[in-house]
Parts: C-alpha cells; sequence; structure tokens
C-alpha cells in the first residue's frame, strides 16, 4: 500500500508540476503570440476588411517583408489564428485559419503561418517564430 501511496504522491507532485507551468490546459501553439504585448503591436490605423473577425488585443506585429508588414492575430474564435497584412495601400488584408495554421498569397507575395512544432513550406524564410514568406517558384 506504501508504495501505490507514494506514486500517488508523486503523480500529484508531478501534476502540480505541470499546472505551475501552464502546461496542464491547451495551449494556442503560437510562440509569436506569447510574448507580452508591446505598442508597436497594434493594427495599422488604415481600415481593415469588416468582415473579419479578430480579436485585436492579441495582435502581435511579426515583422516586414518586401514592403509588407506582418501581424499575427487571435480570431475572436478562440482556435482561428490570422495574418495581417499591410502594404501600406489604402487598407489592410487578413487571412485566417485554424490551429494548423494558415496561408496568404496575394499582391504582398505569399506567406505560411505554422504552429509551433511544425516544418515550414520547402524553401520558406523565417520572418519571425510562425511566420514564414513563401518565394515564388518558377
Amino acid at each position: 500500500m506504501s508504495r501505490i501511496r507514494g506514486m500517488a504522491v508523486a503523480g500529484l507532485m508531478f501534476a502540480g508540476v505541470l499546472a505551475l507551468s501552464g502546461c496542464t490546459s491547451p495551449d494556442f501553439p503560437f510562440q509569436d503570440l506569447k510574448r507580452d504585448r508591446q505598442p508597436g503591436d497594434e493594427l495599422p490605423a488604415a481600415p481593415g476588411p469588416a468582415e473579419m473577425d479578430l480579436d485585436t488585443s492579441t495582435s502581435r506585429f511579426v515583422g516586414e517583408y518586401e514592403g509588407a508588414s506582418l501581424w499575427l492575430v487571435q480570431g475572436n474564435d478562440a482556435m482561428s489564428i490570422c495574418l495581417v497584412i499591410d502594404t501600406g495601400a489604402p487598407d489592410w488584408h487578413a487571412a485566417c485559419g485554424g490551429t494548423l495554421g494558415v496561408t496568404a498569397s496575394g499582391t504582398a507575395g505569399a506567406f505560411a503561418v505554422v504552429p509551433d512544432g511544425s516544418s515550414p513550406p520547402d524553401g520558406a524564410i523565417a520572418v519571425s517564430a510562425n511566420v514564414y514568406a513563401v518565394p515564388a517558384t518558377g
């Protein structure tokens, strides 16, 4: 009986360590969103698409690539991620997907958002921990 009790105590201690480290709850798998928010993380002042359902309080500026400024933002649906792309045009645009990531392409180029621990597309150039520019092939 004491061996079982010892295993139970060890299990409870392990669970406590996991709880303190934040590992017991599902974690949104995007490292870029885990840092503290800074003043430059606000989305551009230019209007965005009205149909986007973004939680703007989660936006994080992740970098620039060939004239495009990029932000990651969580959607109002807790399991969606969006990439906001601003090229200086009168308005910015965004592409959204689930926790498996999202791809976006347009006049600003092609980009891929990949969750932590996932591989970026072949030939992709890292913009941040989760955002990659995907050069045109051909």
